[in-house]
């Protein structure tokens, strides 16, 4: 992640009238940080059964989720100005209006007048001292909002009557009985369990939103029996009681998210279930067929890869077109049955600096090894060293030196696979052009590019040929006029140098992962064949084991390597106590070898036992200690508990770039007398006691350190 600012100068207009204004600062937008992301989310309006384009058209796509409709207008949630999700109306000429600040809101629906929007919002109170959700009403125009219900319980999802009088809604008071549907009049009153009887949770209602008899009662949920059978879509309201909602083929399928067709005759609704030739086990968008007796089978509205979780209809029943909820990335470039849900594409994204505003710059980079988020053996890397097919981390952006574009690496196909080039794109993402590096191979691999401080050079590191571990040329740092992509020099390594080795992060911590890397380079003119690689390291530290293709005394052997090829090793290390040691290697050859006095390498392996201590160690409650910390990871977030007792909730203290820190810790008011452990613990470090702490009452304490001042 490149944390680098991005300034837009606006100018500052005074006003009307005789006077002149006197000169003011230019304001300046957030500052923003680019990076590459997966999981991105935003709203897509159907364009045909396999596509969805962008709900608010081309150019950066705000988070934007969970959509509804009355006719025309649309109301979602989103983080275009918060950290945490508000809620927005888009009106029929495509106007979008903020409704809520200062919520963590979720599942927006318009009453049927259109007047209001109910939703509900994370809010204290809940079980435990956590939050639950509450619901809530806002007008259209962002006045009159309303607390609905206040209770210790979650309630979520509303949605009100056509008649304008019922409020329904998923709560779970009972948490053994899990979440059921109930129902209270819109103007206040006692709920009404509505479902329960069959066991199950029951979610996601949703009203018809036809107002005559035979509609206005209506209501459709997703029941789930259980994970074995899946979510099924059912109604209440009708005279024959709760009832599946589908019936033809749909009826035994897994099936949720329903929203109700404008004329209440139909919905549209959601399946991994499929009777066509579609490809996947992805959400399928379906809509219900008006007479299930002469077409048993649903009507596919869409089927594409991009995590499809909501869809509603807007506009008239005629005319109107579905919205969806999915990811902003496209879907992957894999198709057949090789295409699986848990497929992601990392795009180019940018979000401001307090975490709102989080947006998908529309610029593909690499597609993801699925593997990346369910690995959990220390010994392979699909983040690096992916299944055929799919692309490494090996991905870079940063910003000119103005702000006004982004340079990004991009794999893409070439002549005998993937390859990686490098492209600039204006700040927004658009005007995405490959920069013309020159002398390229068809298939070099061209990563890391940086910027001179006047912006008339770039910096990158180019692999010939590119590949995924073995499959790697050698690499080497290229600089290149910005404007023509001539290169105008090379970065040398040392004459000589064929192996080398390092050990990241550097120091490292106790409880953190230790990689310690060992380059093999052949820098002759001649094959290298019969390479070993002989390892050493301190002894007594936990790890993964050797690594592939190294016995258990650490011996490697490697490929051969023609001149200017390279292999890598990698030695993952799980330090359980503080050392300063030696890692070590040394490479020996059955062929020739010119130079034997460049075959050995070796890098400090320097690993660190963070320490708290409590100053004073003793206080009284309502007292603020201090608790210093040394030999932390730099940066990190360490949080502090109490053993025993409850700890006050507080930010997390971050070490400096000496692993240092001091931070508080408070002795809640009404806590008991006796000894206390502090545990600190965050990421990259086990967690580390100070035991011994001392809470008594005042009377007792030192002088001078009865309240902290």
């Amino acid at each position: 992640m490149l944390l680098v600012p991005l300034l837009a100068v606006t100018a500052a207009s005074g006003p009307s009238g005789a006077q002149t204004a006197a000169p003011a600062a230019a304001p300046t937008a957030p500052a923003r940080v680019t990076y590459a992301g997966t999981g991105h989310r935003s709203l897509g309006r159907v364009t045909g059964t396999e596509s969805s384009d962008p709900l608010f058209g081309t150019g950066p796509a705000h988070y934007d989720v969970q959509a509804t409709a009355l006719g025309d207008t649309v109301v979602f949630a989103s983080r275009r100005d918060e950290k945490r999700p508000q809620i927005y109306l888009r009106a029929p000429d495509g106007s979008v209006r903020k409704l809520t600040s200062g919520r963590d809101a979720a599942h927006p629906r318009l009453t049927p007048d259109g007047g209001s929007v109910v939703f509900d919002s994370a809010e204290p109170g809940g079980p435990d001292g956590k939050k639950q959700r509450d619901l809530w009403l806002v007008h259209t125009d962002g006045s009159g909002l309303t607390r609905l219900t206040d209770t210790p319980y979650n309630e979520q999802s509303p949605t009100v009557s056509a008649d304008g009088q019922r409020l329904a809604y998923s709560a779970n008071p009972d948490t053994a009985a899990g979440p059921q549907i109930y129902a209270r009049p819109l103007a206040g009153g006692y709920p009404t369990a509505l479902t329960g009887p069959l066991g199950g949770k029951a979610t996601e209602p949703v009203f018809n939103p036809v107002k005559d008899a035979a509609h206005r009662d209506l209501l459709a949920y997703t029941y789930t029996a259980d994970s074995r059978t899946g979510p099924r879509l059912r109604r209440l309201g009708g005279p024959d009681g709760d009832q599946p909602l589908l019936a033809g083929t749909a009826a035994q399928w897994q099936t949720h998210g329903a929203a109700w067709m404008p004329d209440g005759n139909g919905v549209l609704f959601l399946s991994v279930d499929h009777t066509c030739s579609c490809e996947g086990g992805w959400n399928h968008v379906w809509r219900s067929p008006a007479n299930p007796d002469q077409h048993p089978d649903p009507d596919l509205v869409l089927s594409e890869n991009r995590d499809v979780s909501s869809v509603t209809w807007v506009g008239a029943q005629d005319g109107g077109y579905p919205v969806v909820e999915r990811l902003s990335a496209p879907a992957p470039a894999v198709e057949g049955v090789d295409a699986t849900p848990d497929q992601r594409v990392a795009t180019l994204q940018d979000v401001r600096m307090d975490g709102s505003d989080p947006r998908d710059l529309g610029v593909p980079v690499l597609q993801e090894d699925p593997k990346a988020d369910t690995n959990d053996d220390p010994a392979k890397d699909p983040l690096f060293q992916p299944t055929a097919g799919y692309d490494p981390w090996t991905e870079r952006q940063n910003y000119t030196p103005d702000g006004r574009r982004i340079v990004v690496t991009r794999f893409e196909n070439g002549g005998r696979g993937r390859i990686e080039r490098i492209w600039t794109t204006d700040a927004d993402g658009t005007d995405a052009v490959a920069m013309p590096l020159a002398d390229r191979g068809p298939n070099d691999w061209d990563t890391d590019p940086t910027f001179s401080p006047d912006g008339k050079y770039l910096a990158f590191t180019r692999t010939s040929p590119g590949g995924v571990g073995d499959a790697s040329g050698p690499g080497r740092i290229l600089i290149a006029d910005a404007s023509t992509g001539a290169i105008v020099h090379q970065v040398v390594p040392p004459n000589g140098q064929q192996a080398g080795g390092d050990a990241q992060p550097d120091p490292g911590y106790v409880g953190g992962r230790v990689v310690v890397t060992y380059t093999v380079r052949n820098g002759r003119n001649a094959l290298a064949t019969g390479l070993r690689l002989r390892i050493g390291l301190p002894a007594g530290i936990p790890g993964g084991g050797p690594p592939p293709g190294c016995d258990r005394s650490w011996l490697c052997a490697l490929p051969d390597l023609t001149p200017g090829d390279s292999t890598v090793v990698r030695v993952v290390l799980a330090p359980d106590h503080a050392l300063t040691g030696r890692a070590t290697g040394v490479l020996t050859t059955t062929g020739t070898d010119a130079n034997p006095r460049d075959n050995k390498a070796s890098t400090t392996l320097r690993i660190l036992q963070p320490r708290i201590i409590a100053v004073p160690p003793i206080g009284k409650p309502g007292f603020v200690t201090s608790v210093r910390g040394k030999d932390f990871p730099p940066g990190v977030p360490v949080r502090f508990t109490w053993k025993p007792g409850i700890t006050a909730a507080a930010a997390p203290t971050r070490p400096g770039p000496d692993g240092t820190f001091i931070g508080q810790l408070l002795i809640l008011a009404k806590d008991q007398t006796g000894t206390r452990t502090i545990i600190a613990s965050g990421p990259g470090f086990s967690p580390v006691k100070r035991d011994h702490f001392l809470v008594v009452t005042g009377s007792v304490q030192p002088p001078d350190e009865v309240t902290r001042r």
